[in-house]
């Protein structure tokens, strides 16, 4: 989990700063620049401009979803904001649809709350603007994952530290990153990513699981990263993960695994391929299932053992 603060600051840096590439021969950071609303108008949530032309809205004091509700039963002077935060917020614990009225927003961050419903129609106002969503470390139960496809430029998901308790059905033409590490999941579909063909990284931490079913990441073009770290897996299947991508990296240390199957990864010409395995129940790499592989294009391969459940060092 320590590694999980300077990655999230090195995002939010990246969302809070885009490209000047992106304005058009006309446009420019001043002439974009939309002005913070009234502070007594969204009180008790608070505004900054960190993006050059578009204001940030921080509604972390928010204590309730009527409190929230009544921010945004308003007009704007321009309802197009930058980003929504809403940190360590205690009592807000349902989200109703129409909650943000009209405003809209390119990323939602709530993080470390009490939030465990959110109804239908509650982001659908950001679609054609939302690109990061980000319900973290929250008691989410329930969400409308049905709408995700509506959303036509997401490009990062994550439920990371909730307790959704089933893999969710998602579509998706844009979605990249998908986070649901920390749910008691306990089992991915062997279809559960095929509404996601443009999926980059994929990471289901500490989620229960105890298999894989073969061909759960095969035919995922793009898929770059796949993290299933300290889960209770103890066999990756043969056909297990399929890309494209000229290079891939797989996490699953810190689970039970003593066996990995022939042909559990599939490279192709020119294809790379990192591999993590530490601390398994891994005794010995077997020639026939490893050889194709150092042979093929891997060029990582951590097998250590760092404690006595794997049973050697």
């Amino acid at each position: 989990m320590a590694l999980k603060i300077p990655a999230l600051a090195l995002f939010l840096c990246s969302v809070f700063q885009p490209s000047l590439a992106t304005f058009g021969p006309e446009e420019s950071p001043s002439t974009l620049q939309t002005p913070c609303p009234d502070p007594q108008d969204i009180d008790p949530c608070t505004c900054s401009i960190t993006a050059p032309w578009k204001p940030d809205l921080d509604c972390s004091q928010v204590q309730s979803s009527e409190e929230l509700r009544g921010v945004f039963n308003q007009s704007f002077e321009d309802p197009h904001f930058h980003f929504f935060m809403a940190q360590n917020t205690r009592g807000l614990r349902r989200l109703e649809g129409g909650t943000f009225g009209e405003a809209t927003f390119k990323s939602f961050f709530f993080l470390n709350g009490d939030l465990e419903v959110v109804e239908p129609n509650v982001f659908l106002g950001s679609r054609g603007f939302l690109q990061y969503l980000t319900l973290d470390r929250q008691n989410l139960t329930t969400f409308p994952y049905e709408e995700i496809s509506q959303h036509g430029i997401l490009r990062t998901l994550s439920f990371s530290g909730n307790r959704i308790s089933a893999f969710p059905t998602l579509e998706s033409s844009s979605l990249e990153s998908l986070d649901l590490s920390f749910n008691p999941i306990s089992d991915i579909p062997a279809d559960g990513l095929a509404g996601l063909p443009y999926l980059f990284d994929f990471t289901c931490e500490d989620c229960g699981l105890t298999e894989i079913n073969p061909g759960t990441f095969a035919g995922r073009k793009r898929l770059s990263g796949l993290i299933l770290r300290s889960n209770n897996l103890t066999h990756l299947p043969e056909n297990m993960v399929q890309s494209d991508y000229y290079s891939v990296g797989i996490l699953v240390e810190d689970n039970q695994i003593s066996n990995v199957s022939a042909g559990a990864f599939k490279l192709g010409p020119g294809q790379n391929m990192h591999v993590n395995l530490a601390n398994n129940r891994l005794e010995q790499l077997e020639e026939r299932v490893w050889r194709p592989y150092f042979e093929g294009g891997l060029t990582y391969l951590m097998q250590r053992v760092t404690h006595s459940r794997a049973g050697a060092t």
